[in-house]
């Protein structure tokens, strides 16, 4: 199992201004290939700090990863970098300027000058092809450690890593492949879905292992094993442990399951449509579906209700309906959904009122969510009350409601129960 050096460089990722997702990405694919990421550096745009940085991962690592600062501005240091930890100084390559002003000359601009400095070299250097953009990469050896420089631009980088990096490193490391498969589990905090697992996890035999990743309203638990059929056995031995909180088991090189994909899959087997009317969610809901290919084969549209006139005039509430109850209501949820699958004809359909926050609004406090639903079999509503600081943050409190949202759906099609999640939710 090799080991793997990674430097990121730019100002902008040790400021805020940008969110480093290189990192993690790389971590994922670098242990699918078996090997280990051993040492990550952020360093700002300082020619001194990025060779320093470079040498200290060559010192540490097997390959090194430099990510970043290969563009064409003057904070653009990392070709330099390279050049000073290697000893050797740049050189312009012509092939490389012919490739650069093919690639301007196709998009009918004049190159600037200063694009050509993406042309230069550490001599002894190979460059990496690009097919995203512009910036050439960088493969060379610094004291007999292979060193791999990548653009920043996340797309970029990912393409080079896969067409040109991995290549190299199959070639050079014999890493121990790993299959991992990765059940995801909705709205079921890490730690009781660790409890859940804690007796099952202490008897896994040598060779699988298993780790835990939460976000919002999602913990991916990823098993790991040396083969394929192992790494599911151990999966489903999972799943049924944790329960109907399951929503997807993925092979890791798949795309990835939502709870948006698993809505569509699941109206889609029964050839039924979804539309969405959205107040507290405010067109999260329709986005998450959106961001799935083939979304049209079964979501039909929504709207976005945010007003109470906008209540009546798109999905048909009744203007007495919101005066005598307000909008925050299990009553009006069910309305919009009602009156949203009527106006579209769709099969299903999904709606949201509640508070966003800051504060209270119609007597209710932060957090507070309904959940319209509506079929030719029925309708429901039902009440999600977020707490702490779940309610203490807007952004936190619509996405959680959305996946809210779209749980209860998944549910309800499924003919599943609340379940665990029946402290904090109620049907109205």
């Amino acid at each position: 199992m090799s080991r793997i050096a990674l430097v990121t460089v730019g100002d902008e990722l040790l400021n805020g201004a940008v969110v480093d997702t290189s990192t993690a990405w790389l971590g994922d694919q670098l242990a699918l290939e078996g090997h280990t990421l051993v040492l990550s550096i952020s360093v700002q745009d300082d020619l001194s700090a990025i060779s320093d940085a470079i040498l200290a991962a060559v010192a540490r690592a097997d390959a090194v990863i430099v990510a970043g600062g290969l563009g064409p501005t003057s904070d653009d240091l990392t070709r330099l970098g390279v050049a000073r930890a290697a000893r050797v100084e740049v050189e312009q390559r012509s092939e490389l300027v012919e490739l650069i002003s093919a690639r301007y000359a196709a998009r009918k601009i004049q190159v600037p000058s200063q694009a050509l400095v993406m042309a230069d070299l550490p001599v002894g250097a190979n460059a990496l092809t690009n097919n995203s953009g512009s910036a050439p990469g960088i493969f060379m050896d610094i004291d007999s450690v292979p060193l791999f420089a990548l653009p920043g631009v996340p797309h970029e980088m990912r393409d080079m890593f896969i067409g040109e990096v991995l290549p190299e490193l199959r070639k050079r490391f014999s890493g121990a492949h790993q299959y991992t498969v990765i059940v995801r589990v909705s709205l079921l905090g890490e730690s009781t879905v660790s409890e859940r697992l804690r007796d099952w996890e202490s008897k896994l035999p040598l060779g699988v292992s298993v780790a835990y990743l939460a976000s919002l309203g999602d913990v991916e638990v990823k098993i790991s094993a040396s083969n394929a059929e192992q790494a599911h056995e151990y999966a489903t031995l999972a799943a049924g442990l944790i329960g109907d909180s399951i929503y997807a088991i993925d092979e890791s090189r798949v795309p990835r399951s939502t709870l948006a994909s698993t809505v569509l899959h699941l109206l889609g087997k029964e050839g039924a449509t979804l539309a969405t009317a959205e107040s507290l969610t405010g067109g999260g809901l329709a986005q998450l579906l959106t961001d799935i290919p083939g979304a049209s084969d079964v979501y039909l549209g929504g709207a976005v209700t945010y007003q109470a006139g906008s209540k009546n005039q798109l999905a048909d509430v009744p203007k007495e309906l919101m005066s005598s109850r307000g909008t925050v209501d299990a009553q009006v949820a069910t309305a919009m959904a009602r009156g949203i699958r009527l106006r579209l004809n769709s099969t299903w359909a999904l709606s949201t009122t509640g508070v966003a926050g800051p504060g209270d609004f119609e007597g209710h406090p932060a957090g507070t969510l309904y959940v319209g639903i509506s079929s030719p079999a029925g309708e429901r509503a039902f009440k999600v009350v977020l707490t702490g600081q779940m309610a203490d943050d807007r952004a936190r409190v619509r996405g959680a409601s959305a996946a809210h949202a779209l749980d209860l759906l998944r549910r309800c099609i499924a003919g599943l129960p609340i379940g665990a999640q029946a402290s904090f939710i109620t049907e109205e």
